[in-house]
């Protein structure tokens, strides 16, 4: 377990990071989670970063709101019930 404790939330609205997408080849990628048949690779399909800016919808949320069926989440505020993160117990 980490040492680290946060006491203030990240206050940038964006940042850039590079992301790994799936390039489209024409052929269906395919992930085993078993044994492949023989002479097939366990995992198929290209992966190219690419560059994009990520935005902290907390601090700065799109037009229009966060929709459940636009973005396929939401954010919603909740109080833990724990109150001490690094108390092991």
């Amino acid at each position: 377990m980490s040492d680290i404790v946060i006491d203030t939330p990240a206050s940038a609205t964006t940042i850039e990071a590079e992301l790994n997408y799936l390039e489209f080849t024409g052929e269906r990628p395919v992930s085993y989670q078993y044994e492949p048949p023989p002479g097939v690779p366990k995992r198929s399909g290209v992966y190219r970063p690419h560059r994009v800016r990520i935005a902290n919808a907390r601090v700065a949320p799109p037009p229009g709101a966060l929709s459940l069926d636009r973005n396929g989440f939401e954010l919603h505020r909740h109080a833990s019930a724990l109150s001490d993160f690094s108390d092991a117990a």
